[in-house]
């Protein structure tokens, strides 16, 4: 048929069926038998389907095609669908593959990303633009340097513009959940909301490659509205804008005394020299010799614009005192923070 030439189509197929066309439409009772049937991607010529077999059964303006078995790249899969109208096109269609490598049909994309296990549900309708309805879940994977388990997720897309009603997934040692828009192409952009339980900070720092992955530690619930634009992270990080609440637990700040520097502040104050003296800090070494500051737990809430967040009502308890602050911190170690220290 001319419309698969350039999907190089090879493969075999028997047919039996009476057809009928009425106004352009096509009305077909009958069977459509296919074995070892192949397509590749016009674009690089690249195999796209191999291996496709199975049966479709006609039914007027109506077909149902399954338990199809194919090659999907490097995985296998099996499908069946119900075409409920082929004009316009409605199709019911329940997929799964035992691996998808991402790369495979994004060349740009890592060589590592993948998904096991894929299992997906929903329907494609065409009108005046594709719209696309998913109901999805994979075991487990590797996605963005992310590597995650137990994902659903349930979104709808039509043309460009993608809804994602909800998507749950297990990373860095705890959970995320999202939901929120998006929009598809060259220059994507995003408005998400966003909560997270139970995430190991550096692991999760540690995936995007952040400056700041070797100097924050501990775990993290938040939640988090925020918008951007953009493919990557560096290229995201300057057009983030939202807020959120976030609470840390068992936390470290590593390279980061917070106590010592501040109190470096009260040093030598005109008429009273050192506000702290020599001997309160030999005696306490545990507070003012640490390199690294310890955090029992923390909590803001915060105003996240580009890569800077900003917080008025910091809270931070630790082994031998308490803090307040105003001020803003962000994704490149820089801080500019007045805080309020009770030392027990």
């Amino acid at each position: 048929a001319p419309t698969l030439q350039k999907y190089d189509a090879s493969g075999r197929a028997e047919i039996h069926s009476d057809v009928q066309l009425a106004n352009k439409q096509p009305r077909a009772h009958g069977t459509v038998a296919l074995a070892d049937v192949s397509l590749s991607r016009p674009d690089d010529k690249k195999a796209l389907i191999n291996h496709l077999t199975g049966n479709i059964k006609l039914n007027g303006y109506a077909a149902d095609a399954g338990p199809l078995k194919f090659d999907l790249g490097s995985g296998h899969a099996t499908a069946t669908l119900r075409v409920t109208s082929f004009q316009p096109l409605h199709v019911n269609y329940v997929l799964s593959i035992d691996t998808i490598k991402v790369a495979e049909f994004a060349p740009k994309r890592p060589a590592d990303e993948h998904l096991s296990n894929l299992a997906l549900n929903g329907t494609v309708a065409q009108a005046a633009e594709l719209s696309v309805d998913v109901r999805g879940s994979s075991s487990d994977g590797n996605v963005a340097n992310v590597v995650f388990k137990n994902l659903s997720l349930a979104a709808t897309m039509q043309g460009k513009e993608l809804n994602v009603q909800s998507l749950k997934l297990g990373a860095f040692n705890g959970a995320f959940a999202a939901s929120g828009n998006a929009t598809l192409g060259d220059a994507p952009q995003f408005a998400l909301n966003i909560t997270a339980n139970n995430i190991d900070i550096q692991s999760a720092l540690q995936s995007q490659q952040s400056k700041s992955a070797n100097m924050i530690q501990g775990i993290l619930d938040a939640q988090l509205q925020v918008a951007g634009k953009g493919a990557k992270l560096d290229d995201i990080k300057p057009t983030l804008a939202g807020d959120g609440r976030a609470a840390v637990r068992n936390g470290k700040l590593v390279g980061i005394n917070v106590a010592k520097e501040a109190l470096k502040k009260t040093n030598g104050l005109p008429g009273i020299g050192d506000l702290v003296p020599a001997s309160l800090v030999q005696r306490h070494p545990e507070l003012f010799s640490n390199p690294d500051t310890d955090i029992n737990n923390a909590g803001l809430s915060f105003v996240l614009q580009g890569p800077r967040i900003t917080t008025h009502d910091l809270v931070v308890q630790t082994p031998d005192y308490g803090m307040t602050g105003d001020g803003w911190f962000d994704m490149d170690k820089n801080i500019a923070m007045a805080a309020h220290l009770l030392l027990t």
